[in-house]
């Protein structure tokens, strides 16, 4: 059979899944807001970061107290899921 009386099939697409890490929107002098109570796993290290957030708490002063990457990492997995908000 030649190729142009082949039936095309259609596939379906799987379901999108959520992003892993949100796009980085914000810059070292943004104030980050938690919109969620502690989501982490208690005693996990995880957990522990999410503590260190204080209200008017900028991006900047979240990263000396973690670390710039691990603050990054953060950030953008939480902003994903709705944890934080940026102004």
């Amino acid at each position: 059979m030649s190729k142009s009386h082949k039936q095309q099939v259609q596939v379906e697409s799987k379901p999108s899944k959520q992003v892993r890490y949100a796009s980085k929107s914000w810059g070292p002098n943004s104030v980050i807001t938690v919109l969620k109570s502690n989501p982490k796993v208690p005693g996990s290290k995880s957990h522990a970061r999410f503590e260190l957030h204080a209200p008017g708490q900028t991006v900047a002063q979240y990263a000396a107290l973690v670390g710039k990457s691990m603050a990054n990492l953060d950030l953008r997995w939480g902003a994903a899921r709705g944890f934080y908000s940026f102004s």
